[in-house]
């Protein structure tokens, strides 16, 4: 199924990490939809013990209904650490932002306990950093997978390219 599968540069260098330890357990789901047996989700990740950094086209849809959303951290095989409801959903409405690389931010309804991740700004990283991407991609949904292996390959804006190994539904998740 061409739908999950993921995007790699030679062989997957994706493996899975263990969601008790930091700082992979700041690392969650953003489920959107849970119809019958199917989930619509994104990766998602907290900078704050109520707040969550997400893509901002996996929420819009929602961004007037947030209790449909929810965050879960440390998701493995279905079984998670925590969960909150999503309390209010923020969008920039520069009508000039790329969607593609939009940002939402999540507040929950209940702080939660893992400690968030830092924000680094885009100016302290350069072309050639070693960085990992982490995520719950389409074909591993209840295992967060990362690429520990990669760097950074351009810069556009306040945007990275990365040559990081990658599945759909990993997106919003953090580069670290």
């Amino acid at each position: 199924d061409s739908h999950h599968s993921p995007v790699v540069f030679g062989r997957d260098d994706r493996h899975i990490v263990d969601t008790a330890m930091s700082p992979w357990n700041a690392i969650g789901r953003v489920n959107t939809t849970v119809v019958a047996y199917e989930f619509r989700f994104c990766t998602g990740f907290l900078v704050a013990p109520d707040t969550v950094l997400t893509l901002a086209q996996c929420v819009a849809p929602l961004k007037n209904q947030p209790g449909r959303l929810h965050f879960v951290t440390g998701d493995l095989r279905g079984e998670y650490q925590e969960h909150s409801i999503v309390k209010c959903v923020q969008i920039s409405d520069d009508p000039t932002a790329d969607p593609r690389t939009q940002v939402a931010r999540l507040k929950l309804r209940k702080a939660l306990q893992a400690a968030p991740l830092a924000i680094i700004p885009a100016k302290e990283i350069a072309v050639g950093d070693a960085v990992s991407h982490a995520g719950y991609g389409g074909d591993r949904p209840f295992v967060l997978s990362a690429d520990e292996t990669c760097h950074v390959t351009g810069m556009k804006g306040n945007s990275l390219m990365t040559d990081c190994d990658t599945a759909p539904g990993q997106a919003g998740g953090p580069i670290l």
